[in-house]
């Protein structure tokens, strides 16, 4: 095993037990075709313009960082061993008041392909039906702790929105590709079940002791509860999305779709349809909760409208 993602190192072609070399990127040929007869991007050079701007001892690397983050995003996946310089390259650019958030996000999203068997949610680039052997992934290349620097923002209360969406998008990508690996090892599994359940307990009790908009108090306190509401909503999203995404439906049944009905009528739409795919796994299971649980929430949120005529 390799040591986690910590200080840069050089791309490397681990082979895990019961794996090939990890796949090499290639650019599609959409890509090929813009690109000039004299001019060659690969993945090696990219590799090795990123060590070299890493560990520029005069800042000069920024510009050329920046440059090859966004030349990383025309590859369709990222294998594990580039996830050592992209940790790197985040620690760089995610710092208080000087935090290049556009930097952040190309960043954020590579770890997120690199952490994956492609990218979570999305088709991986190779067949698993043709009896090949699939590629290392991250899970199978580096020990789980080893890897906890990841997606330890999904747990912290302190973590920023754009922080805690990046962690809970890698752990469910790592999620997804443990159960790739080897269906009967949770480890990754139990983290993400934790760290959703965690932060919708969380986000209900803050709803419970917050009064809905317009309804009593000052301009002020409206201002401080929308915002506060704000993060709320987009916690839960983070959360019901990656929850979706990396837990088996068991799990998601007995553990998260109780949790889930607090967002069902959330005023973020991608959020309430989150929290439905999720509670209506409860239907099968649980009938009796499902219909109490929604028919309460109908009632409130008719009473909302009632009292404040919108």
């Amino acid at each position: 095993m390799q040591p986690g993602p910590a200080t840069p190192a050089a791309v490397a072609t681990p082979t895990a037990p019961g794996r090939n070399d990890e796949l090499v990127p290639n650019l599609n040929n959409y890509v090929r075709a813009k690109l000039s007869k004299s001019e060659v991007l690969t993945f090696a050079d990219c590799a090795r313009a990123l060590a070299v701007a890493l560990n520029a001892a005069d800042g000069s690397g920024r510009e050329v960082m920046s440059k090859v983050m966004v030349r990383l995003t025309l590859f369709g996946s990222m294998p594990p061993s580039i996830l050592p310089m992209l940790v790197s390259v985040r620690l760089k650019v995610d710092l208080p008041k000087t935090a290049d958030r556009k930097l952040l996000r190309v960043v954020n999203y590579l770890v997120q392909l690199a952490a994956g068997e492609g990218s979570a949610g999305t088709v991986v680039p190779f067949s698993t039906l043709s009896g090949q052997v699939l590629p290392a992934t991250a899970t199978d290349t580096f020990e789980y702790n080893a890897l906890d620097t990841l997606w330890v923002d999904a747990k912290s209360e302190s973590a920023t929105h754009y922080q805690r969406s990046a962690a809970f998008r890698t752990l469910a990508a790592l999620s997804r590709s443990s159960l790739s690996s080897d269906p009967d090892d949770l480890t990754l599994v139990s983290h993400l079940m934790a760290a959703v359940a965690t932060t919708l307990d969380r986000c209900e009790a803050a709803r419970r002791r917050k009064v809905p908009f317009g309804i009593g108090g000052n301009k002020k306190t409206w201002d401080a509860d929308r915002r506060q509401a704000l993060e709320r909503v987009a916690a839960q999203r983070a959360a019901l999305s990656a929850s979706r995404v990396g837990l088996p439906g068991f799990v998601q049944s007995s553990k998260i779709a109780p949790r889930a009905f607090g967002a069902v009528n959330s005023p973020d739409a991608t959020c309430a349809r989150h929290a439905l795919a999720v509670a209506a796994l409860a239907a099968r299971d649980m009938p009796g909760m499902y219909v109490e649980q929604l028919g309460q929430l109908v009632a409130n949120t008719l009473e909302i409208y009632h009292k404040t005529g919108e």
